[in-house]
């Protein structure tokens, strides 16, 4: 994700190809919040990129942690998609 696909989503956000409304949502076990996990994405944006295009897209980055065999997870998942699909 951090060598391919975080710096595509970046490049095509910031070349108005992607849906004005599009969200990325990270899903691993590692216990981290929003805030970090946006920090890595920043660190995978090439330097000298405009600021308002990195901040778009990190606006639209979140982040749930939890384990895959657990049904609070998934449930979790789904509160956090309907929310943000509104």
């Amino acid at each position: 994700a951090t060598r391919k696909l975080f710096p595509s989503l970046f490049h095509l956000s910031s070349h108005d190809l992607m849906p004005k409304d599009f969200y990325v949502v990270g899903v691993a076990r590692t216990p981290m919040t929003n805030e970090i996990f946006r920090e890595k994405i920043k660190s995978t944006i090439p330097e000298g990129a405009d600021p308002k295009h990195v901040q778009n897209i990190l606006n639209r980055c979140f982040y749930l942690s939890g384990d895959y065999g657990q049904p609070a997870l998934y449930s979790n998942l789904k509160q956090l998609v309907d929310e943000k699909d509104k």
